[in-house]
């Protein structure tokens, strides 16, 4: 039987994405006023240093003036720390709808 993370974990996790989301930005010297990140109780096979991982998908979602901001070497940087620090992400999603 698999254990079902509660909405509490899964905030939380949420808010450590978000947090690391901004932090991002700001090094990046992206303007923005919309950034978050979801974690969802969806797990997807992924790998994490040399092991195959079960865990969760972070989305993320970065909007300027309502448009989504959509730079490739700030996301692929930005999957990468995020599955890197957080033990509870493995794959990184980003919203453009």
């Amino acid at each position: 039987m698999s254990r079902v993370p509660s909405k509490e974990k899964l905030r939380k996790l949420g808010a450590e994405a978000t947090r690391i989301l901004e932090d991002e930005l700001r090094r990046a010297g992206i303007k923005y006023d919309y950034a978050e990140a979801i974690v969802y109780d969806k797990r997807t096979v992924g790998v994490q240093g040399d092991e195959r991982t079960w865990v969760h998908v972070a989305e993320v979602e970065v909007k300027d003036n309502g448009k989504h901001i959509y730079d490739t070497d700030f996301l692929g940087d930005l999957s990468t720390r995020l599955t890197n620090e957080m033990r509870d992400v493995n794959r990184v999603v980003y919203a453009l709808i």
